[in-house]
């Protein structure tokens, strides 16, 4: 059997690091799961998917009998893991410099353009 209590401590811990560690807000583990989307590994999607379901379970009793422990746990462990490793700033970080990367590249395009136009119509 699986002690609800638990298994809710576990879900507060998981929706706690998706807020801090990812900026999913939302008033519970679904919602921050939603939020977090795409920028979560599909397995730790899973796994947090996975002790979300069980959350809900456990407040019933005869499901809750029925729920294996060890599942739970895995997926717990696995989702903590992940979450944990997840540095904010360097998230912050690979996407400053990814929009101007971005930019850059598009400021050069620019730049060739403008010279091959002026090349072409004979102003340099």
């Amino acid at each position: 059997m699986v002690d609800p209590s638990d298994i809710q401590g576990k879900a507060r811990v998981l929706s706690r690091l998706l807020e801090r560690k990812m900026g999913a807000r939302g008033r519970d583990l679904a919602a921050r799961r939603r939020k977090a989307g795409r920028r979560l590994p599909r397995k730790v999607r899973r796994a947090v998917l996975e002790v979300e379901r069980a959350e809900i379970m456990a407040r019933h009793p005869k499901v809750g009998l029925r729920m294996d422990p060890g599942e739970i746990d895995r997926a717990y462990r696995q989702a903590l893991t992940h979450l944990e490793a997840v540095d904010p700033n360097d998230r912050l970080k690979g996407y400053v410099l990814g929009v101007l990367g971005v930019n850059a590249v598009n400021f050069s395009v620019i730049a060739a353009a403008l010279v091959a136009l002026a090349v072409w119509r004979g102003w340099v």
